[in-house]
């Protein structure tokens, strides 16, 4: 074997020892994005108690604002 067939087989061999680590490694949450759109700031009353009930219905389906879901 020439110098390169063997530093092939090591390159090969090093990453059929690598791959197992990796597939174990755990995938992140799906973060949803979710753009509001309003004609109202976001210190109004109006639109604190519209987000009030939007971030209810979020929680009450096993949501959490920051883990889940962002509002940009």
């Amino acid at each position: 074997m020439n110098p390169r067939e063997i530093a092939l087989s090591v390159i090969l061999a090093l990453g059929v020892l690598v791959v197992p680590f990796a597939a174990d490694a755990q995938q992140p949450a799906k973060v949803y994005r979710i753009g509001w759109l309003g004609g109202v700031g976001p210190t109004t009353p109006e639109f604190v108690r519209q987000w009030g009930g939007f971030a209810e219905g979020f929680r009450e389906r096993g949501y959490i604002e920051g883990r889940n879901f962002v509002i940009e």
